[in-house]
This record gives structure tokens, C-alpha cells and sequence, in this order.
């Protein structure tokens, strides 16, 4: 039975938490990626998404997978989610990269107006990844309920995973 996340259901709490360890996970790879190197890209070009963001969004999924034990069924479910992961991702380092290209030029109002665009993707990010995650949390058994809650509750899921 799919339960909905309303303010008197019992699991909004859960979900809260849950989609912000979702986007502590997320948003962990943007606050450690290596800095670009000198030439990587000018200001007005297009970069390409930094890879170790992009390597560590994959590791923390891969470890996601596993320690959520996604079953063969819900594979289309995870890829869902994970596609929105991603994305998110992409969105935050292209965000951060030009916010660090331009920290030079940029005036105390720039600065401010440019954490704020940061600040809203992430939120949108965080946003955008509970419909898929409540998907696939309502497709799994009790078991996989209960250590889905586990694993988000963990100190070890609040921080990046070994490189």
C-alpha cells in the first residue's frame, strides 16, 4: 500500500530526514572537488563537469545500491533516482565552477546573488529528488524500509565516502 507524506502522516518525518541525507550525499562532492587546473576553462565557455564530482556522485550511489539492497524490480525505480542525482549534480558544479571562475571580478552584491543561485539549485535539487526517492522507498519490503532508515540515520552516511 503506497502511503502519501502528508504533515499528520508518521513517515513525514522519516522522508524529511531521509531527503536531506539524500542531499547531504548530493551536495558532499561539490564542497570536496578537486580545484580545476589553470586553463580548464575561461569565463563565457561551457565546462565540462568537473570529474571527481562526477566520480564521487557515482561511488556514493554504488554505495547507496548496495547498502539499500535494490532489488532486480526496482532497478527503473533506482535508475530514476539516480538520473535526478546526477543531474543535480551537474547542475551544482556547473554552478560552483563559474562562481569560482568569476570570484575575482565578482562585487559584494555579485557574490552575494551568486551564493544565492547555489543556494536555490540546491534546494530545488532537494526538491526535486523526493518524488523518485518516496517511489522507490514506497516499492520496498518492511526490511529494506527499516535499513533504508538505518542507513540514512548513520553518522557513516553523513559523510563522503573514501576516495
Amino acid at each position: 500500500m503506497e502511503q502519501s507524506l502528508s504533515p499528520d502522516s508518521p513517515n513525514t518525518t522519516r522522508w524529511i530526514a531521509t531527503t536531506t541525507c539524500l542531499t547531504l550525499a548530493m551536495a558532499s562532492p561539490f564542497a570536496q572537488a578537486a580545484p580545476m587546473p589553470a586553463g580548464a576553462g575561461t569565463p563565457g565557455q561551457p565546462h565540462l563537469v568537473n570529474t571527481a564530482a562526477r566520480s564521487r556522485i557515482e561511488t556514493r550511489i554504488t554505495d547507496l545500491h548496495a547498502k539499500l539492497h535494490i532489488t532486480r524490480s526496482q532497478e527503473g525505480l533506482w535508475k530514476d533516482f539516480t538520473d535526478v542525482m546526477r543531474a543535480n549534480g551537474d547542475a551544482m558544479t556547473t554552478l560552483a565552477q563559474s562562481r569560482k571562475d568569476n570570484q575575482n571580478r565578482m562585487s559584494a552584491l555579485d557574490d552575494m546573488k551568486s551564493y544565492s543561485e547555489l543556494a536555490q539549485a540546491h534546494a530545488d535539487g532537494v526538491t526535486k529528488l523526493g518524488p523518485p526517492f518516496e517511489t522507490l522507498y514506497n516499492s520496498m519490503s518492511d526490511a529494506q524500509k527499516a535499513n533504508a532508515d538505518a542507513v540514512f540515520r548513520s553518522a557513516e552516511h553523513h559523510t563522503p565516502p573514501a576516495k
